[in-house]
């Protein structure tokens, strides 16, 4: 499914999504900033962070060693709320589309979208940098998390910042006309 499956460059690949999602999570562990510099910091570091995702390889889970990976809860960290309670102009609408060509309007929230991708990662990354063994199994559950949930919720958070930032450049060029 991806173009990173398959390839000579896997290391490379696994170790850029690593240093990505590394920054990533860092940045939500950490203190905020201005408004503006959290905007464009999140839409970079998701934008990046979705783009070494797609470059994951698939794994086998049939050769891996046992792992609790997947029965690990990450718990709120206090740093990460903080951050997500001041980030700016969480609320946004998507369309919901059903297979019978009927959108329905849907409230979200760019604050869990972050904490969902961060959920998402955070485990792995701790799994991966613990235990050398169990790196196999942080691969595949970014890589099947991706595609089923947090690639959804970074995409989102992508598109509405970029829509952000749409908006601002529009409007600063249209007071000099």
């Amino acid at each position: 499914m991806n173009a990173g499956s398959g390839t000579d460059g896997t290391e490379e690949e696994v170790a850029a999504f690593v240093s990505a999602a590394r920054e990533f999570c860092e940045w939500m562990e950490s203190e905020p900033a201005d408004d503006e510099s959290e905007r464009f910091t999140v839409l970079v570091l998701v934008s990046d962070l979705y783009a070494k995702a797609l470059m994951l390889p698939e794994v086998d889970t049939e050769s891996l060693p046992p792992s609790d990976l997947l029965d690990q809860v990450h718990e709120p960290y206090e740093p990460v709320m903080t951050r997500l309670g001041k980030f700016p102009g969480r609320e946004y609408w998507w369309l919901e589309r059903s297979g019978d060509e009927k959108s329905e309007k849907v409230a979200d929230d760019l604050g869990r979208d972050l904490y969902l991708t961060y959920c998402a990662l955070r485990p792995g990354l701790d799994e991966f940098d613990s235990k050398p063994a169990g790196r196999g199994w942080a691969i595949w559950s970014w890589y099947s998390m991706f595609w089923s949930d947090w690639g959804r919720h970074a995409s989102r958070v992508i598109q509405v910042l970029h829509e952000h930032f749409h908006e601002k450049t529009g409007s600063d060029d249209a007071g000099d006309a």
